[in-house]
């Protein structure tokens, strides 16, 4: 099992994959040079929602259940996966 992520590098890794999407898709797509984070979230949010119901994916089942991963990590409990494997 690989080892557990810290929130700030969890952060980090989407924070690089927000840049690559506003580098590849955004800035492409809309010709502009200046993306703030949020419209990146926005976006990257909007389009996963598409995503999802293309691939008649739940994004309401997985936005709770990450929420409740969110929560987890933040209160530092490491063994979230393991909680809802067992629940």
């Amino acid at each position: 099992m690989p080892q557990s992520k810290t929130n700030q590098e969890r952060a980090a890794r989407i924070g690089r994959t927000l840049g690559h999407y506003v580098t590849k898709e955004l800035k492409e797509a809309e010709s502009s040079s200046e993306v703030d984070a949020e419209t990146a979230v926005t976006n990257f949010l909007s389009d996963l929602r598409h995503y999802c119901y293309q691939h008649s994916l739940d994004i309401f089942s997985a936005l709770d259940l990450s929420y409740r991963h969110y929560l987890d990590e933040k209160a530092g409990i490491d063994d979230y996966l393991d909680k809802e494997v067992k629940s």
